[in-house]
């Protein structure tokens, strides 16, 4: 009798799988998945000593398949996987003996059979079963950690514990040191622990229900998630997560709120407005009930329909694009800050929130407002003359102008106001305000700060680093003197 597997789950599983097992490595064992049959139930597996991962499979006509396991070279399954199609047909696993088992598929009422060699599974690193019930978790807690990516430190971070996430028992979290998420979720966890964002966890299909337990094991911490189709293991980043609870403003005195269709346009908008270095200014000013975005320059702008509600009538807030196009891939649609120096928060209607500095070296408020009182910066929303519309291979010499589409535009029609989806672009003309000199010196001690905090963090790294050296020689010296002990003990027995 055939164990009987659907085409689906067997692709399905060789995609998880390809994300565990190492593409280049010195150890034949780790190009290697184990396939186990027992209870009628097929189990493939793969590790890197650091994950472990198992794709389960359920014989599809129900039969009794004797119990056996063997290792199977899994660039062979990979691409027999590739080459068998996308229809709902099943595949027959068969013919297994000792060195050699076979699959084959029903093509035109013949069947094509293909047969791999396969060895004993003897030295296979299996991990240590979990005892405990374990908790459960919803499958919002794994999409979290997927959107938490985005957050997490890069390799070159010196601290470890930043290049995953956190497990609250309440929450997901993640930071580079520059910006830092926070999902609610039940995550099923007891205590904090910090996982580390592997390519199996940043999966798209991943997110399901399932039991999680935490392990310790040889003095390390293991996190064990189970679902209905596959097993996964990892073991958890060592350290302490900073309290990141401490750069999350308690209250906040103003709040923009955007729309769908505000997103969506700024979506668009924002990569196209000019910047003059590596990180894209953006600035956010409100007046009233009026929200628009501006330029680095001031020369562009995209007016929105957000709702301000706030202690103060006028603000400017200057923000890194990037970080605010990420807010809205996140799915954060309010903005919260108490000043253009405090922390920012985004969040949404669930309690997640987004957390991120704002840029201090910026235009002032006054200046905004002077080139909005003297129409230095047109409100593109409502000036949408001829020339301002799109005109292919007719643009006046000298205009700097920038495409921008499906965004709200307004029409005069005697005393209504009509709103369209049309296509315009950003009239483009550089600032020529003078600047003020007290701005100047503000922005001169804001910068001296700003180094100051850097020079602080910097000698607060050193010290670490000098007494984790420190730990090193003594434990070196303690090795030696143990060695030494050692000599003269072993010299005086021997007489020599």
């Amino acid at each position: 009798m055939s164990f009987i597997i659907p085409k689906k789950e067997l692709k399905d599983a060789v995609n998880k799988l390809a994300k565990i097992v190492p593409a280049n490595s010195s150890v034949p064992l780790l190009g290697m998945v184990k396939l186990s049959i027992a209870n009628n139930i097929l189990r493939i597996s793969a590790t890197d000593f650091t994950q472990y991962l198992t794709c389960v499979i359920d014989n599809a006509d129900g039969g009794n398949e004797p119990d056996r396991s063997f290792l199977l070279e899994f660039s062979k399954l990979k691409e027999y996987a590739s080459i068998i199609g996308n229809d709902k047909k099943n595949i027959y696993l068969d013919g297994i003996t000792d060195t050699n088992i076979s699959f084959s598929v029903i093509i035109n009422g013949n069947p094509v059979i293909k047969e791999f060699n396969v060895i004993a599974d003897d030295e296979w690193p299996e991990p240590e079963i979990g005892r405990t019930p374990g908790n459960e978790f919803q499958s919002r807690m794994l999409e979290a950690v997927k959107l938490a990516a985005k957050s997490a430190a890069p390799p070159s971070e010196t601290r470890k514990s930043l290049q995953g996430v956190l497990l609250e028992p309440d929450a997901v979290v993640a930071s580079d040191g520059k910006q830092l998420v926070r999902f609610e979720c039940t995550t099923g966890v007891k205590n904090k622990v910090v996982i580390p964002l592997t390519k199996f966890l940043q999966l798209k299909d991943t997110a399901t229900d399932g039991i999680i337990r935490v392990l310790t094991r040889d003095n390390s911490q293991f996190c064990q998630i189970v679902t209905n189709s596959w097993e996964y293991e990892v073991k958890c980043l060592e350290g302490n997560y900073p309290n990141y609870k401490q750069v999350i403003p308690k209250e906040t005195a103003n709040m923009i709120a955007f729309g769908v269709e505000d997103i969506t346009a700024l979506q668009t908008a924002l990569p196209l407005f000019e910047c003059s270095g590596d990180i894209g200014v953006v600035h956010i000013y409100t007046a009233g009930n009026r929200v628009s975005m501006l330029s680095e320059n001031l020369a562009t702008v995209q007016d929105t329909k957000a709702d301000y509600s706030g202690s103060a009538e006028n603000t400017i807030l200057a923000v890194n694009r990037r970080i605010l196009l990420d807010a809205f891939d996140l799915g954060f649609d309010r903005i919260k800050f108490n000043d253009p120096i405090s922390p920012i928060i985004a969040t949404n209607i669930t309690g997640d929130v987004m957390v991120f500095m704002p840029i201090r070296e910026h235009e002032s408020l006054d200046t905004v407002k002077s080139k909005f009182q003297k129409g230095a910066t047109k409100n593109i929303a409502t000036d949408l003359s001829e020339s301002h519309r799109i005109q292919p291979n007719n643009q006046p010499e000298g205009e700097n102008e920038m495409e921008q589409d499906n965004a709200p535009t307004t029409v005069e029609n005697g005393d209504q106001t009509t709103v369209a989806n049309k296509a315009y672009r950003f009239k483009v003309e550089p600032a020529t305000e003078p600047v003020d000199p007290f701005e100047e010196l503000f922005s001169a001690i804001a910068e001296a700060r700003q180094s100051s905090r850097a020079t602080l963090d910097m000698a607060t790294a050193l010290q670490a680093k000098a007494r984790d050296v420190q730990r090193h020689l003594k434990a070196k010296e303690r090795d030696f003197k143990d060695t030494r002990e050692l000599l003269g003990k072993l010299k005086k027995v021997s007489g020599f």
